[in-house]
């Protein structure tokens, strides 16, 4: 196999689940089966996010006493001696919304996720073992999706250790500081002018691969790209922690006058907030800024482990700071509960097809999906143009961020406000 399963399983999958099947076939009590049918998505959400999938597997059959089979045509069966059904499907869930912002992710009505099927052995054994025999049929007789076999992909060799040390170099001995921008998120209702609430701090991700290992992709795998930024939040978390720490005489930029302000957000991986980088910022800036700074977690990380999320949350608020949930789209926000994550801001990526089509009913759920969330508490990211903020304002939006918003601040009159 060539695709991102054969670096986890190199046995006939398709066989050991009939095998397994036949084992307990004759068990009074023969548990449930989920049918993760992966198969569905498209290649690059598959090879995006199937590495962080079977992490979260793995700890979901450790807690459920279950047993997963990764199939040759991408999908996954998954066999529990568990009755615990209810929590199986929550923690399959959390699973299956990692490939939210897939297109294929829905089903024909728009409305629920048709990734997984899941069956009680007790009453369906029949049909799970057709379909296994279906599954070890398509794979004996179809060839591997990907690559030729044998030929590695280039996200597999970008994953070598060689390469990994060869990142790690280069970011060590980068000039950070140069790269550090900021960019402002404005809140804009009626014919208001712009009103500047507070700026996100962030690193340009192409800059820096352009000048350490510009053949390197660092976003062509997801998990490289963590590591890339666990890496990069590491440096700039001690280069601000010194900036705040510096006398205002000696660091008079912007940058730093909005941080000791609490002006500010920052994008963190989970494991980056509990970091002693992250502590000796926390101890640089005044406590009034810690109460107005927000801190910016990324879905994909918040829904590979809750748990950890969680407890950052708690960290994070014990010590007076705000949080926002990034990297959702128009397909991924309405799976999202903010209230329930217990977050203060939600980020919503702008793309062109969200305003593609009159269907007065899609348009009034994303109203809806807006207003559960809190009208002034979804930021409308990457707003590059007028129908962007056309669009953010049609659903009640009304904080922005992007190149466009910042155009229209650059007119006279723009007023400054703590969020």
């Amino acid at each position: 196999m060539s695709t991102p399963v054969s670096i986890l399983k190199k046995t006939i999958d398709e066989e050991s689940l009939i095998a397994h099947l036949q084992r307990i076939a004759g068990q009074t009590s023969r548990g449930w089966a989920a049918h993760l049918r992966f198969s569905r998505l498209s290649a690059d959400s598959r090879g995006q996010n199937m590495m962080f999938a079977f992490d979260r597997l793995r700890d979901v059959m450790v807690a459920h006493n279950g047993a997963f089979y990764a199939m040759k045509n991408q999908d996954v069966v998954c066999l529990f001696n568990d009755s615990r059904i209810n929590q199986i499907r929550k923690d399959i869930g959390r699973i299956i919304l990692l490939f939210g912002d897939d297109p294929l992710f829905f089903a024909a009505d728009g409305r629920q996720p048709q990734l997984s099927v899941f069956f009680d052995l007790d009453t369906h054994f029949d049909g799970v073992q057709a379909l296994a025999g279906m599954l070890l049929a398509a794979a004996r007789g179809v060839s591997p999706i990907g690559a030729s076999p044998g030929e590695p992909s280039k996200a597999v060799l970008e994953l070598s250790a060689a390469n990994l040390t060869r990142i790690w170099t280069a970011i060590e001995a980068f000039d950070i500081a140069p790269a550090i921008r900021h960019q402002t998120i404005y809140m804009m209702t009626n014919d208001a002018p712009p009103l500047a609430i507070f700026d996100e701090i962030y690193v340009s991700i192409l800059d820096l691969q352009r000048a350490t290992i510009p053949e390197i992709r660092f976003s062509s795998e997801r998990w490289l790209f963590q590591h890339v930024t666990k890496l990069l939040d590491q440096r700039v978390l001690a280069l601000l922690a010194r900036l705040v720490a510096s006398p205002p005489s000696l660091a008079p930029d912007p940058l730093a006058r909005l941080m000791r302000d609490g002006r500010f957000s920052i994008n963190l991986n989970i494991s980056s907030v509990l970091s002693p980088e992250f502590d000796a910022l926390d101890g640089a800036l005044p406590e009034s800024a810690r109460k107005s700074a927000i801190v910016e977690l990324q879905k994909i990380d918040v829904f590979s482990d809750v748990g950890a999320y969680l407890y950052a949350r708690d960290h994070l608020r014990e010590r007076g700071y705000r949080t926002a949930l990034d990297g959702t789209t128009y397909l991924s926000l309405p799976l999202v509960s903010r209230e329930d994550l217990g977050c203060d801001f939600v980020k919503l990526a702008w793309s062109p097809e969200m305003d593609h089509g009159t269907e007065f009913s899609r348009l009034e759920r994303m109203r809806a999906v807006v207003k559960r969330s809190g009208e002034d508490r979804v930021i409308l990211c990457r707003c590059d143009s007028p129908q962007a903020i056309a669009y953010g304002r049609s659903l009640g939006i009304t904080l922005f961020q992007g190149w466009h918003a910042d155009a229209m601040a650059a007119q006279p009159e723009i007023t400054v406000a703590s969020a």
